[in-house]
């Protein structure tokens, strides 16, 4: 429906689950045998506002009750049809339909121009078919959060104010026990308030809380003084419930987790393995193996295939971050309790420990990273940045002022992030010290505001681009050596906020180029995993497994997988489109390796189906470049660039661009040469054949991707011919480049 549902209630018999729709006292009942539903309630705000735990079936499921302003409105679930109004003079709070008892809250009576300071809150307890009352307490406003219980018999009410929940018997409205929040929970609070959630056994003799800080606790009141720690959630707690056979406590998180404790050893139930909350990841440099680090401290080492094959730990400090030592003999985390530490990976082994400046219980670092020499590792958090991996010391050096995560250049000259303003800045690796600061364009009617500012930064592991992922939904990309902008990659969204501007739902959590540095990934705020074609800035694969914000991705050792996570769970994704068919004319696949990059990559991966007969087909239709078979010819054409006849210098320079990028090494040769005018247009032919990919170098390009991602000894032997061509053509030093990647992961 767009909107978040806020309250809930199921029927005990299991049948029907209401939920809170707006601000008036409405609500929806769904038929879970069914799966129909109905609204039931009044459009009329004089009827008041559904508040906190304000919805609640009777015990045979007959009827939904919905406390408001006013009191308690009485629908039955099946038709929609309002059975009875309960008018209680004050709020109506939180029922016990078993026992027949609601809670209010009686307006203050206190006069308005009356000092500001403590006043009392009345509560009633209630006849919840008369709606007379039982009893009443009081307590102050001062620090009143609203969080209230009742148990299941109706003899017992909790109240929460500050730091502690009192209880009262509601026959007699005297107070029973006051139970205050253990210290811990109470400072990672942060907010004043310790206790999120309380709740009573059915028979009121213990309180349950749940803590901003994660823990659920039980108080028994007869000694509330000695609270049991039952468990402990990541986060703040949400909801508590009780088993209809009393046996056992159930919890929900932030965390997204369920929790669940036997009350009768006051134990945890063990979860089901695997991962809570969000989860942290790194590749190898070889991409032969991925660690996944849990906020709960487990730490697991898989191949790349998406095999377990070693549990590091099952707990500990909170994994924040990871990275690989770049030739990957370790991995380093950053850790929640303020903890560097590394990791042999052979052995599982912790062999390190650095402290670092330690976050704020909620923060996370933007990442860890080690320097390309493996002897530092960087956690741009705070100006305590950058340490020495042997001696574990500080190493001073200034930190690049970043918005974001940096990214080191593969040779570990630059360090490349965006900044304050419309600014990507590179930086000297070595001394923090900025050289160069690119400003980049916004999209067409986008405002600049703080959320398009870098998010995200990679290098390609050529380390010729760098690519940025910006909070307006843009992916940059950036030639390393001059900074100039090649293009951008921008994402076709489904969602947007109203407005002209660009909101946060658009921004991207991550990018990382691929092994062979020809596509880029991406993770955006919606879920969505994208890859686009660098060469042309197309989107050419794209998921939707996640149901969360894509916290982070890495590629798989061959750029044939990717592995991303969104909350507790992470996804290894081929990028195999799984709906190819076998092409009726295979012959085809090589025209649609010009066309539109889509089609293209589909024709990519069709032929990857079987390497053998893909080998064949681009021997019989690309040979290796050759230089141009009338020298002579083509060096004629380049003086006569300087011809005093127009026509005769436009008919060399279109002579010249037919050519194509074979020619581009005597074109160099000949601005040595030329006159101003030849050298004007040898330099607008150079730029135009080197920078701007014709449909026969886009061909060139993913033919050349298929026999890497192939991998097999034909396609090295076609490699090889293809890199034994003319020196410094396109197709020739691709496939060279590409022999050497090969050779590198063979070794």
């Amino acid at each position: 429906r767009g909107t978040f549902p806020g309250l809930v209630a199921l029927s005990p018999d299991g049948r029907w689950l209401a939920h809170r729709i707006d601000s008036g006292a409405r609500a929806i009942v769904w038929d879970l045998t069914t799966g129909k539903e109905r609204a039931v309630g009044a459009r009329d705000p004089a009827a008041g506002r559904i508040i906190l735990d304000s919805l609640a079936f009777s015990a045979d499921a007959k009827e939904l009750l919905l406390l408001t302003d006013s009191g308690v409105i009485d629908f039955d679930p099946a038709t929609g049809r309002q059975l009875r109004t309960v008018a209680a003079g004050g709020r109506g709070l939180v029922a016990a339909p078993r026992a027949n008892v609601f809670l209010a809250r009686v307006p203050d009576p206190a006069d308005a121009t009356a000092p500001r300071g403590p006043r009392p809150i009345r509560l009633l307890a209630c006849d919840l078919t008369t709606g007379k009352e039982v009893s009443r307490f009081e307590v102050t406003d001062e620090n009143f959060s609203g969080l209230v219980a009742v148990s299941a018999d109706g003899h017992r009410a909790a109240v929460v104010v500050g730091h502690q929940a009192q209880v009262w018997d509601t026959r007699t409205g005297k107070a029973v026990a006051t139970c205050r929040a253990p210290p811990k929970s109470v400072d990672r609070a942060g907010d004043g308030f310790g206790f999120t959630r309380v709740l009573l056994s059915p028979d009121g003799t213990t309180l349950y809380s749940g803590q901003a800080g994660g823990e659920v606790y039980a108080f028994d009141l007869a000694k509330p003084d000695a609270p049991v720690l039952l468990g402990r959630h990541l986060r703040y707690v949400t909801g508590l419930h009780v088993t209809a056979d009393g046996n056992r406590l159930v919890s929900t998180s932030w965390d997204g987790m369920i929790r669940r404790f036997d009350l009768t050893t006051r134990k945890e139930i063990p979860p089901p393995d695997g991962y809570a909350q969000r989860l942290a990841i790194a590749r190898s440099p070889d991409g032969r193996t991925f660690v996944v680090g849990a906020l709960t401290g487990r730490l697991d080492l898989y191949d790349h295939t998406g095999r377990l094959t070693r549990t590091i730990r099952q707990g500990g400090a909170g994994i924040l971050r990871l990275a690989f030592s770049p030739d990957g003999k370790r991995f380093a985390a950053a850790c929640g309790d303020g903890t560097l530490r590394l990791w042999d990976t052979a052995s599982g082994a912790e062999v390190k420990r650095i402290d670092y400046p330690k976050l704020h219980a909620n923060s996370v670092p933007g990442h860890v990273l080690f320097t390309p020499d493996g002897r530092r590792l960087a956690v741009p958090y705070s100006d305590d940045w950058l340490w020495d991996i042997e001696s574990g010391k500080e190493v001073t050096v200034n930190r690049p002022r970043s918005i974001g995560p940096f990214a080191y250049s593969p040779d570990g000259k630059w360090i490349v992030a965006g900044a304050p303003g419309k600014q990507v800045v590179w930086y000297e690796a070595a001394t923090g010290r900025a050289v160069r600061r690119v400003p980049f364009e916004l999209p067409p009617g986008a405002k600049w505001t703080p959320a398009t500012a870098v998010d995200s930064s990679a290098f390609s592991p050529d380390g010729r681009l760098v690519v940025t992922g910006h909070q307006d939904g843009v992916v940059r990309v950036w030639d390393v050596e001059t900074g100039a902008f090649r293009h951008g990659l921008r994402l076709t969204l489904i969602h947007r906020k109203a407005g002209p501007g660009l909101g946060s739902e658009d921004r991207l959590s991550w990018v990382q180029v691929s092994p062979d540095s020809r596509w880029v990934a991406s993770g955006d705020a919606y879920g969505k995993v994208r890859v686009w074609e660098l060469a042309t800035g197309a989107e050419v694969r794209s998921w939707d497994g996640h149901d969360g914000e894509v916290w982070d991705g890495v590629w798989g050792p061959d750029a044939r997988t990717l592995l991303t996570t969104a909350g507790s769970e992470a996804l290894l994704w081929s990028l195999r489109p799984p709906d190819l068919t076998p092409p009726a004319n295979p012959q085809t696949l090589w025209d649609d390796f010009a066309g539109e990059p889509a089609k293209a990559f589909r024709a990519q991966w069709s032929l990857l189906d079987d390497p053998k007969a893909a080998v064949k087909l681009l021997r019989d239709r690309q040979g290796a470049e050759k230089a141009p078979a009338d020298e002579k010819r083509v060096r004629q054409r380049i003086a006569d660039l300087d011809s005093d006849t127009f026509r005769v210098r436009e008919e060399a320079t279109k002579a010249l661009r037919d050519l194509g990028r074979p020619v581009v090494p005597l074109l160099q040769a000949g601005q040595k040469t030329a006159g101003t005018e030849g050298r004007k247009r040898l330099g607008e032919l150079i730029e135009e054949l080197t920078n701007r990919l014709t449909p026969k170098d886009l061909r060139q390009i993913r033919a050349v991707q298929v026999l890497e991602l192939a991998g097999t000894a034909e396609a090295r032997a076609l490699l090889t011919e293809w890199a034994a061509g003319q020196p410094g053509v396109l197709l020739t030093d691709q496939a060279s480049e590409t022999l050497k990647r090969l050779d590198g992961r063979s070794r």
